[in-house]
């Protein structure tokens, strides 16, 4: 058994979220929750304290254009992921997960096999596990790396978002520690983090984690409502399927000829 393969950021009040998370697990001892830092209640001053200055320039930037994901509550997220996550991740090999995911329960089993977790550090980049784009992800045609239904392809030059579910092999956890301290990016800016760091990044084929559409804690999305029921958990999966400009785990293979 790999204790705590699985570690989860969520704040402790998020109980329907942590049940759905926990339910991808036969055993409790393969994930962990960790207590998320919660900024909804934070004014802009409270936030920028955490920031850089270039940082907080473009929070200044996007309020005056109405934008919102730069919003305190998105500067809590990268805290959580800085010090809750990454923390732990500096010292061990795990996934960092975020509470509004269901995992493969085949990925799960596999993630206890020492060799692919050694594997999957030896690429030395970062490894996603749900992943999404403004634009269709292009992968190199062949996997590093196979298990069972799974592939390990490198990613080519397109942003790719989120931070709901991924893997950093140690040494590069403490670099983005480092380049996070004060805020530079949001937890999932991956294409600006990885080329200040200088990393690449691969992503896991089919996606292992799988979005729950709860309403965000962080203010994203197209829909202010709040409630979690059935019924608006489908009307935003509905909404994530007809958003042109959201290409969820949408991937294409190139040639590396």
């Amino acid at each position: 058994m790999y204790f705590d393969g699985f570690l989860c950021a969520s704040l402790s009040s998020e109980i329907e979220r942590r049940l759905m998370f926990s339910s991808s697990f036969k055993d409790p001892a393969q994930y962990r929750f960790v207590e998320s830092v919660d900024g909804r209640d934070w004014t802009v001053e409270d936030a920028d304290k955490h920031v850089s200055e270039e940082f907080k320039l473009l929070r200044k930037k996007e309020r005056d254009r109405g934008k919102s994901w730069v919003n305190e509550a998105a500067v809590a997220c990268a805290i959580t992921h800085r010090d809750k996550l990454l923390k732990e991740a500096a010292e061990r090999e795990c996934f960092l997960c975020e509470d509004d995911i269901v995992l493969d329960g085949s990925f799960i089993s596999y993630w206890q096999c020492e060799m692919i977790r050694s594997r999957l550090s030896e690429l030395n980049g970062l490894v996603l596990g749900c992943y999404s784009s403004h634009n269709i992800i292009a992968v190199r045609e062949k996997p590093l790396l196979t298990f069972g239904k799974f592939g390990v392809y490198e990613v080519l030059g397109c942003k790719v978002y989120s931070g709901a579910c991924y893997f950093l092999p140690p040494p590069l956890a403490e670099s983005v520690i480092f380049l996070q301290a004060p805020v530079k990016y949001t937890a999932d800016q991956w294409d600006a983090i990885s080329k200040s760091i200088g990393f690449p990044i691969f992503l896991i084929h089919p996606a292992p984690a799988s979005f729950v559409a709860f309403s965000s804690n962080i203010g994203y999305g197209n829909f202010s409502v709040s409630s979690n029921s059935l019924f608006w958990r489908s009307i935003r999966k509905i909404n994530r399927k007809v958003n042109s400009n959201h290409f969820m785990n949408k991937v294409t293979f190139k040639s590396d000829g």
